[in-house]
């Protein structure tokens, strides 16, 4: 991701500017922006950086960027096609890989069932096994993928049991391979943007972008991403790009040609 060359990198350092009352508008002025130029030097520094990102994760910055023609991207998803709508790509495999396993499931039942043990080693403490944001975040893109189409329903509860019995059936994930056939115009949304929590992780997108017009809460990632790529096509950009445990964009894959969208899917493999 290549920063443009320029101050207008700066975009919108809106929460820099000092805070407001409710009858005080934010205004730019010398004494705010001497008070707080180490703050503004540290946003330039680790805009795109997951260090400097996770130290300052309530981000305050809106930074233009370019994706060059030619980059790779990653998705892991439960179906074996290009996604409609808008969808989340990472720069990183190892990122996208966490979307695409597949796992056994066990029907009527809540969490997929954990895989036998090789020889010599202990079965894992169920536990201990993936709990809390990861692990919301996973179920809410398997019930994302169903409320895009026009089901509001658990893509879980769907799983149908062939044989009538409480048998485990495997859930198929799958791992897309994508790359930009031109230069995306992208908005970097700094910190840790892409945190689903309520420490102010969300505030630049909830608060500013989408001007606290929803009360979903920090989950609400659908509708958050519809609303961005509801922005970025009315202010020509490609894109949103965040940082969580890996950097990843928001843009639309399906609706129109890949040729025509800036993408060229490379392939689809089965884990």
């Amino acid at each position: 991701m290549v920063p443009k060359a320029s101050l207008g990198v700066l975009g919108v350092l809106a929460l820099a500017l000092g805070v407001a009352n409710g009858h005080e508008r934010i205004q730019p002025g010398h004494e705010y922006a001497k008070e707080r130029a180490h703050m503004v030097f540290n946003a330039i520094h680790s805009a795109g950086r997951e260090w400097g990102s996770a130290l300052y994760h309530n981000g305050f910055g809106f930074f233009p960027a370019t994706v060059p023609e030619g980059t790779m991207f990653y998705h892991g998803s439960r179906q074996n096609v290009t996604p409609t709508g808008p969808e989340w790509l990472a720069f990183d495999i190892e990122h996208a890989e966490n979307f695409a396993r597949s796992f056994k499931y066990r029907p009527g039942g809540r969490r997929p069932v954990a895989p036998i043990p090789p020889p010599g080693k202990k079965k894992p403490d169920e536990d201990k096994g993936q709990t809390g944001e990861e692990e919301d975040r996973q179920e809410l893109r398997r019930r994302s993928e169903y409320i895009k189409t026009g089901n509001g329903n658990d893509p879980l509860d769907k799983v149908a049991d062939p044989k009538g019995d409480d048998d485990p059936v495997v859930m198929r994930g799958y791992f897309h391979t994508y790359q930009t056939n031109r230069d995306l115009k992208v908005l970097l949304i700094d910190g840790m943007s892409a945190g689903k929590t309520d420490m102010g992780t969300l505030d630049s997108q909830d608060l500013v972008l989408r001007e606290n017009n929803t009360d979903r809460g920090s989950m609400d990632e659908w509708h958050r991403a519809r609303d961005l790529c509801k922005l970025a096509s009315e202010w020509g950009f490609d894109g949103f790009v965040r940082i969580e445990i890996g950097i990843e964009i928001i843009n639309r894959l399906g609706n129109v040609p890949i040729c025509e969208s800036g993408w060229r899917a490379i392939r689809w493999r089965r884990s």
